[in-house]
């Protein structure tokens, strides 16, 4: 985990309910983040398109959902990131030099797009992080034991071969190893990217779209705000 006391974030879980706006999330999310010390008229939100958009925002942003993007950044204090997960995996990115922090929502084709790549090279950009100073964290998301993929899509993979395991008969993806491996390749240090062993599907304490298949998408909303 991101250890630092210049950032508040986490995210909810099942008990904490529905967060997807569209699908009646505002009542839980107002509880969750009063509970949190976080001003919900302050929170800035990703509106998802499984893509590879990173969007930076300042305070003009407030309160607002940032439309077809998959990642935020900002170097504002208090002014809170969101994004909603089931099974993709959210990930958290700061550097405490410059006072960045990041958020992205990465399904199977963000990570194909590099979504996690853009994040870094936005930051860099946009805010002179340099990549020995971030640091990232992959959240819980569903996990090589059940991210099984059928050979239509095998070829998305082909330049991962290691995060590849063929079992009975069947094709399985390490998403957060290949996530690794990227930011690796761009210089992240291994020391500074944490994985949660935190499997969706597996626990009960989180809401699975593939485990529980519900008719509407039940999401745990993910955030990170600047003190």
């Amino acid at each position: 985990m991101i250890k630092s006391d210049k950032i508040i974030w986490g995210h909810s879980d099942k008990s904490d309910g529905q967060m997807i706006l569209r699908l009646g999330g505002l009542k839980n999310r107002e509880i969750y983040f009063k509970n949190k010390g976080i001003p919900l008229h302050q929170l800035v939100s990703a509106d998802l398109v499984h893509g590879n958009l990173v969007t930076s925002v300042t305070k003009v942003d407030a309160g607002k959902e940032i439309k077809a993007s998959d990642g935020l950044l900002t170097n504002v204090s208090q002014l809170p990131l969101c994004l909603t997960f089931a099974d993709c995996l959210p990930l958290y990115f700061f550097d405490e030099k410059k006072g960045v922090i990041g958020l992205v929502h990465a399904g199977w084709r963000g990570v194909v797009k590099e979504v996690a790549i853009l994040m870094v090279k936005k930051m860099m950009i946009l805010y002179k992080s340099q990549v020995s100073d971030i640091s990232v964290y992959i959240g819980p998301h569903l996990q090589v034991c059940h991210f099984e993929i059928k050979d239509d899509i095998l070829p998305n993979f082909k330049k991962y071969q290691k995060q590849i395991i063929y079992k009975e008969g069947k094709i399985f993806v390490a998403l957060a190893k290949i996530v690794q491996k990227q930011l690796m390749n761009i210089g992240i240090k291994s020391e500074n990217i944490k994985i949660s062993l935190d499997c969706t599907y597996c626990q009960s304490k989180y809401f699975s779209f593939r485990r529980d298949k519900p008719k509407d998408v039940m999401a745990q909303i993910a955030y990170i705000m600047k003190r």
